[in-house]
């Protein structure tokens, strides 16, 4: 990766939280994909939407939630929202009674598959080059697709016991059967 494209990154990656984590809420609006059409997407499906409704949001200067999916786990997370695996994309809340709450929340449809317009992506972040569609893409998915703290400890704890693995060894145990080593809250037992 060229020097430019690696300060490109970096200063893309402000924008997002920028636009995404504003000082004042209440200034904004916020945007959230409607469930109708969006619960009859595959789970791939719905994460390359989430990058383009991302990207309309930022187009259009709202702030994006993650929207419900029933792909998340309802026992582990009743919200079903993909904060419950990835970091939360905003620190706004789509709650009109938190003090964090935005002026004016809408449903938005879905965003699917349209042509990124790299020169006005660039324009806005303050970029040095207009980069192939392939790298926004990249930076986007990246923004949005961070685990959160209790995704992390479980990958942490995975690679551990990973690496633990002796060669020839047993396969581990699927998380939360009897014999396995780690757990979800990614603590190891003793």
């Amino acid at each position: 990766m060229s020097l430019v494209s690696r300060a490109d990154a970096a200063r893309f990656q402000r924008f997002l939280h920028e636009r995404q984590f504003p000082a004042d809420c209440g200034a904004t609006v916020g945007a959230r994909t409607r469930r109708d059409y969006f619960y009859a997407l595959g789970l791939g499906a719905q994460m390359v939407s989430l990058k383009f409704n991302l990207v309309h949001a930022l187009l259009s200067g709202r702030v994006y939630h993650f929207p419900s999916s029933h792909y998340v786990n309802p026992l582990r997370c009743p919200s079903r929202s993909f904060d419950c695996y990835f970091a939360k994309p905003t620190n706004c809340s789509w709650d009109a009674a938190s003090p964090a709450a935005h002026n004016l929340t809408e449903e938005v449809k879905i965003h699917w598959c349209f042509d990124l317009p790299r020169r006005r992506l660039t324009r806005l972040a303050g970029l040095r080059s207009v980069h192939a569609k392939e790298w926004y893409h990249a930076q986007i998915a990246a923004f949005l697709f961070r685990p959160n703290a209790e995704t992390a400890a479980f990958g942490r704890a995975l690679i551990a016991d990973m690496e633990g693995a002796a060669p020839g060894a047993a396969p581990l145990a699927s998380p939360g059967r009897a014999g396995s080593s780690w757990q979800l809250s990614g603590r190891r037992r003793s």
